[in-house]
């Protein structure tokens, strides 16, 4: 009986460790995830900017008959938006899914 009191006893005390772990986790996430809001709202001005100077630049080749530079320009900007297709639909087959990288 002193066998089994002593391994539920050595159970309850991993499991402590494991939430005071986990509590640590939770208050670490809940501390940078402005930081988090705050370059991920960078990031998509930033691709933003560079899809809509893709763009400006493909007119403006259009405009001037440098054709070649206008497909360059056609298919860097599609180069550009693929990844985020192939991203948002990998989200949607696990939401559940942590994206870490």
């Amino acid at each position: 009986m002193q066998y089994l009191e002593n391994d539920q006893k050595h159970r309850h005390e991993i499991e402590d460790r494991i939430l005071a772990v986990e509590e640590k986790e939770q208050s670490l996430r809940a501390q940078e995830a402005p930081q988090i809001v705050k370059f991920n709202l960078r990031g998509q001005i930033f691709a933003t900017i560079i899809i809509l100077s893709l763009v400006g630049s493909l007119f403006y080749s259009i405009y001037k008959d440098y054709y070649w530079i206008a497909g360059g320009s056609i298919i860097v900007t599609i180069i550009a938006i693929l990844p985020q297709w192939f991203n948002k639909d990998r989200k949607k087959a696990d939401p559940n899914e942590t994206d870490r990288k």
